[in-house]
């Protein structure tokens, strides 16, 4: 796999990953709050930072400027949960990422951390690239069946796009049950989608479907 590829998944997959090991910080939040106990036996694990500060940094007001910056077409989902709203559009102009965080509750700048987003909001975290960054090597196809294969995923079709998706993974470990975050990715064109929260993936289904 193209190593910018490796490098843009991985990243992504970092906030999620983070949001997962940190919730051991916020263990008793969790508890107060009613929410599913997610922690980690690594007594290293880095501590909550701000959902703004690890996606791309530079806020967008609509889907329009942010196509503007990255060249190619950028729609906020219009089917979301209930209560749900699109609050903050951003993108990476040096490497076409765009990243919208979506949630039922305010998500405050430098304030709402990782683990809050995801774990007590049930935010819903939406990326986009442009997969030609990837590099001539990167065959999307191979691609989104790897990515199935790796997480047990269904891959089905909406609207003659190919999508693969998977809900919430629990499993237990000696230090507590942990939960990884539900997954849905389309390939549209060149284009990669993928969104990933602490719901079901049937709504993100639906976000997905509403971005197309």
């Amino acid at each position: 796999m193209n190593n910018r590829k490796i490098l843009v998944i991985s990243g992504l997959a970092a906030i999620a990953v983070i949001a997962i090991i940190s919730a051991s910080f916020a263990n008793n939040e969790s508890i107060r709050s009613n929410q599913p106990t997610q922690i980690s036996g690594n007594l290293s694990s880095p501590p909550p930072v701000p959902i703004t500060q690890v996606i791309a940094r530079q806020q967008v007001p609509d889907g329009q400027s942010a196509q503007s910056i990255v060249g190619y077409a950028v729609k906020a989902p219009t089917s979301l949960p209930a209560t749900y709203r699109t609050q903050i559009i951003s993108v990476d102009s040096e490497h076409k990422v765009v990243s919208m965080l979506a949630s039922p509750i305010q998500i405050k700048q430098n304030v709402t951390t990782n683990v809050e987003f995801f774990n007590i909001q049930k935010g819903i975290l939406v990326y986009m690239a442009d997969t030609r960054a990837y590099g001539p090597s990167f065959d999307k196809n191979i691609w989104l069946t790897n990515w199935a294969a790796d997480r047990n995923a269904t891959i089905s079709h909406i609207g003659g796009f190919t999508v693969a998706a998977h809900g919430i993974t629990t499993y237990n470990t000696p230090f507590g049950i942990v939960q990884d975050p539900a997954e849905v990715v389309l390939l549209k064109g060149y284009v990669e989608i993928e969104l990933r929260g602490m719901v079901n993936s049937s709504d993100l289904m639906n976000a997905v479907a509403s971005m197309l």
